[in-house]
Order: C-alpha cells, then sequence, then structure tokens
C-alpha cells in the first residue's frame, strides 16, 4: 500500500518537474498581457528613483487597495533580487504549480484520499487565461480551491483561528481578482445553505408534540450552523457589494452571442490558446468528461434508487428515512452538481464585458468557464473498480503530457520570432520616450499561422522599456484605475513625438496607413538606427549644438521684463 502511494507521489513530483520546463527553458513566455504586466512592476519599483523624472513626468500612482493588485506586487518585490524576465518565470511557475495544489487540496477535503481527478489541474494549468496574461486571475483561481477545501474541511468545527485562516484566504482571493472572490463568497453560501435546508427538512419533525414553542426551539437549533455562517461571512458580503456598488456597477455590460458561448463551452476554450492542435486536446477532454460524467450519474442515481427501494419495503420510521435521505444527499455530492449548474448559468447569462475591462470585467463568460468542470469534479469522483481508476489516471496524464508539449512547440517557434523582435531594444537610451506604430501588432506567425486566440506580439514593445527609466507611451494598463500605474493625462497614450519610435512593418507591406507612418516619421526628422525582420527602430533626430555658443562667441541673454 505505502509503495503504491508512493508511485503515486513520485507521477506527481515528475508531473510538476516536467510542466516549469517550458517556463524555464524559454526567455520569453508568450503571454498577451504579461510582458506589460512586468513593465508596470518595474515603474511600480522604481518610480520614486530621483533620475526617472520622465516617469513621474507622465506616470502617477494608483495604490488603493482594489483586486488585480497580487502580481504586479509580487512581480514589483522579486525585482530586488532577480531580473523582469526571471520575476515572471518565478510567478508563472507559482501559478502553474498552485492549481494542481488547490485542486489536490480541494478534492482531498471533500473525499480524504480521493483526489485522481487533481491531476487535471495539469491541463488546466496551462490555460488560456494565463496565456492571456491573466496573472491575478489565475492566481485566484487557485485560492478560490484553496479556500473552499479549506472551509470544508473545518465547517463543521469552526474556531476562532479556522474564521482568522478562513478569511486571509479570502481577501488573498479579492486582491486577486474580484471574480473568484465574487465566486467564492457565492459557492460557500450555497454549500452552507444547501446543508442546512436538508437539517431542516431532515428534522422537520422532532419537537412536533412537545408544542411550539419546543419545536421553535428544534428548528433554531438546526439553523444555528447557517446563523453562524452568515454571522461569520457579513464583512465578507459588504466587501463584495462595496466594490460592486462604488466600482463595476457604473459600467455599462454588453454580452456575447449565445451561439459564440455554446462553441466556446463544448470546445473547452479553457485550455485552448494556440491553435487548432490545442482545439483537438480539448475536444478530447470534453468526451472525457461527459463518459466520466454520465457514470458518476448513474452510479449516483442507482444508490438513490437502491435507497428508496430498501425504505419501502422496510417498516422505518419517517424521521428515519429523511435523515437517510439527507445523508444521501450530502454524501452523494449532489450539491457539487447544483454547483456547476449555478456556474452554467452564470456563464450563459452574465455579460463578457463590464465597462473597459481588466478586473473591471473583461472575458467574464471565459473565466466562469473554466470553473464549471473543476466545481463538478467532487460529483464524479466515485469510487470507480480500481482498473477503471488507473485506466482514467494513465488517461489524464497522457493528456496532460501532450497538451504541455503542444504548448512547448508553441513557445519554441513564437520564442524565435520574439527574439528577433526585440533585437534592437539594447539601442535605446535610458530616460527617454517610446512608443510603436501601428499598435496593433497581433500579426500572424511565421511558423504557427494565424493565431486566433491569444497575441503574444501585442504588448511585447514593453520589453523595451526595462530597466532603461524609459516610459512606454503606448502603455494600456496605464489607461485604466484598477491598475498600479496611471498616465497623469490621457492623451500620453499613443503620443506620436516619442523619443523612439519602433514601427512594425510585418502583414502592414500593402496597407497605405503603414507608409503614411513612414512618412510622418521622416517629416519629422526620425532616424532609422535598425531594421530587422519584423521591425525598425526609429529615433527622432537631434538638434545639432550651436558652436559659436559652445566656444564662447555668442551669449545667451535673459530678456529684461517689459522688453
Amino acid at each position: 500500500m505505502n509503495s503504491r502511494y508512493s508511485i503515486k507521489h513520485v507521477i506527481i513530483i515528475v508531473l510538476f518537474v516536467v510542466h516549469l520546463l517550458p517556463i524555464w527553458i524559454f526567455k520569453f513566455i508568450p503571454t498577451q498581457d504579461g510582458i506589460s504586466h512586468v513593465y508596470n512592476a518595474y515603474v511600480l519599483k522604481d518610480y520614486h528613483k530621483h533620475e526617472n523624472y520622465k516617469l513621474r513626468k507622465i506616470f502617477k500612482l494608483n495604490l488603493k487597495p482594489f483586486p488585480n493588485w497580487t502580481s504586479h506586487a509580487l512581480l514589483m518585490l522579486l525585482m530586488y533580487v532577480v531580473p523582469p524576465l526571471v520575476c515572471e518565470k518565478i510567478l508563472l511557475s507559482l501559478c502553474i504549480v498552485l492549481l494542481p495544489l488547490s485542486l489536490f487540496y480541494f478534492l482531498d477535503a471533500v473525499d480524504k484520499g480521493k483526489a485522481i481527478f487533481g491531476l487535471l489541474g495539469f491541463i488546466y494549468a496551462y490555460s488560456f487565461p494565463l496565456h492571456m496574461g491573466f496573472y491575478n486571475f489565475v492566481l485566484s483561481l487557485s485560492m478560490y480551491f484553496f479556500t473552499l477545501g479549506y472551509w470544508w474541511k473545518h465547517k463543521d468545527k469552526m474556531s476562532l483561528v479556522n474564521g482568522v485562516v478562513l478569511y486571509m484566504l479570502l481577501l488573498g482571493t479579492y486582491i486577486c481578482h474580484y471574480m473568484s472572490y465574487f465566486l467564492v463568497v457565492l459557492s460557500l453560501s450555497f454549500f452552507a445553505f444547501y446543508s442546512a435546508c436538508f437539517k431542516v427538512l431532515g428534522y422537520q419533525n422532532e419537537g412536533r408534540n412537545s408544542g411550539a414553542f419546543n419545536t421553535l426551539k428544534v428548528l433554531i437549533g438546526k439553523l444555528r450552523p447557517l446563523l453562524l455562517f452568515l454571522v461569520l461571512m457579513l464583512p465578507a458580503y459588504l466587501i463584495m457589494a462595496a466594490y460592486y456598488l462604488n466600482g463595476i456597477r457604473a459600467y455599462k455590460c454588453s454580452y456575447a452571442n449565445i451561439l459564440d458561448l455554446l462553441e466556446y463551452f463544448f470546445s473547452m476554450g479553457s485550455i485552448v490558446s494556440f491553435g487548432s492542435g490545442q482545439a483537438l486536446i480539448a475536444r478530447i477532454l470534453i468526451y472525457f468528461f461527459i463518459v466520466v460524467f454520465l457514470l458518476a450519474l448513474i452510479r449516483r442515481i442507482r444508490e438513490a434508487c437502491t435507497f428508496q427501494g430498501e425504505a419501502v419495503s422496510s417498516d422505518i420510521s419517517r424521521e428515519t428515512k429523511w435523515e437517510q435521505i439527507c445523508s444521501i444527499a450530502m454524501n452523494g455530492r449532489w450539491q457539487f452538481l447544483l454547483m456547476a449548474g449555478i456556474l452554467t448559468a452564470l456563464y450563459f447569462m452574465a455579460p463578457r464585458t463590464i465597462g473597459p475591462g481588466g478586473s473591471g470585467g473583461n472575458w467574464i463568460n471565459e473565466r466562469i468557464h473554466i470553473y464549471i468542470f473543476l466545481v463538478l469534479l467532487p460529483f464524479i469522483n466515485v469510487d470507480f473498480h480500481r482498473y477503471i481508476r488507473r485506466a482514467m489516471m494513465g488517461f489524464i496524464i497522457v493528456l496532460t503530457l501532450w497538451h504541455l508539449s503542444s504548448n512547448a512547440y508553441a513557445y519554441y517557434y513564437l520564442n524565435k520570432e520574439m527574439i528577433e523582435m526585440t533585437s534592437s531594444a539594447g539601442l535605446m537610451e535610458s530616460h527617454t520616450t517610446f512608443t510603436v506604430y501601428p499598435n496593433e501588432t497581433n500579426a500572424p506567425s511565421d511558423y504557427l499561422g494565424e493565431l486566433d486566440y491569444v497575441g503574444p506580439f501585442l504588448h511585447l514593445p514593453s520589453y523595451f522599456c526595462l530597466n532603461n527609466g524609459a516610459v512606454y507611451l503606448a502603455n494600456y494598463e496605464a489607461l485604466f484605475n484598477y491598475f498600479p500605474i496611471n498616465f497623469k493625462h490621457e492623451g500620453y497614450y499613443l503620443v506620436k513625438e516619442a523619443d523612439y519610435v519602433l514601427v512594425w512593418h510585418r502583414g502592414h507591406d500593402e496597407i497605405e496607413e503603414w507608409k503614411k507612418i513612414l512618412m510622418e516619421l521622416h517629416k519629422k526628422g526620425y532616424v532609422r538606427l535598425h531594421s530587422g525582420k519584423y521591425n525598425s527602430l526609429y529615433r527622432a533626430r537631434r538638434m545639432k549644438p550651436d558652436e559659436d555658443l559652445w566656444h564662447g562667441k555668442k551669449m545667451l541673454r535673459k530678456k529684461a521684463d517689459g522688453a
């Protein structure tokens, strides 16, 4: 028995190590927003250095305690020790390790020793949100399952220490991302109400013959855990309501097409980032979920029917029958099926965007989607025959390694392009301003073709401004109040009078707009410093010094007042 468990542990450790390799082998991690988060964390760290006067001239700090803080704070602290790109690798390593760990913890809390489906966490570790650069959300996803698992372990004996730890987990989820905080509060509330309802129904006849007062006393006694839970969660509810009333409520909503939502739902878009190869893996995964869900559903229904048949044929009291029904409802984990149903309803009913995006609310349906199947896991985690469980475990491991290899394949080829795209970064001087034209740099990959899911080149120019005090004028994060770095004036975004301009010419050779940009730069006197396969770096022409002034033949005189 011990050797069997040790083999499982070795397999899991090996999977952790293998899944970290792509993060550390390649220079760049091809995420859409990730490099932008790294740059803004650098600005946050070096903002107050006296030589970074241009950063202070254009940016201002936004130090309010809003959700969406965690990744920036971690990156900033790590930058005191290691270079920016290494900081990102450490953060990504945390994202990838914590999700499987949180699933193992959550599943083990619900069913001790039955955490086989935690292996699916390795597939979801390299997810669409991760490659979009939603680092805060990915961290909050792990916090959701740690929080839910901790509450489940201690819900029947919630002490003061347990309550403090629970709130630390809740606040940790909040500062990562508001959506996960909302969903974990919703989930905890649902499970608490579910349990309370069955306790009341299961013991509704207690005290009936003792008068109304005793009946009420018994009812209050059964509802006591729920009342204590509501008191415990009151501050969490207030935090959730305050953020909604003071923030996202003011934004307008836009909704996705129902057909698009259906396609994303059944194509398992949560794990698809780089093309059709991963789409095939996602289709296989959804078929696997359907099969194991149907097997679990049949098993759960059979258990309920067996109990009903025994209850009808036996001469047991009504109270005992209710008690057994309550036991089946709780031990059968039907509440997780209902919770997955609630999340599914939210997925189809929620707006896709609330306001301009980010923590304010962007890609909402896609974010909810990733929870639906993971929350369902305790329901389908039944006692299958050991050979079936081993086959499931082997299948998940094979699918995990296939998914990992497809991401590593994309990393390899995208890194070739990203290294070439940033080859002129060292030519920029420190403490200058920098922008990019055209701003839409999400061109096709030479190796992977059209990138329909994630745009790894979109914010790559942020790399040019790392560790040199340069101001990236196309810094999209600085436009929104849910990031720690903001523009002092909105007009700075995409200002054309920058000291350096990076012009992308991949995919734009026949576009008139691209030619107009070059003509405009030429008229303004920009000099080309470097031209590569994908872009060219231009520097503003510098005025020649006045030699007469230099040699003392001319003097600067201050004009007298009134002259």
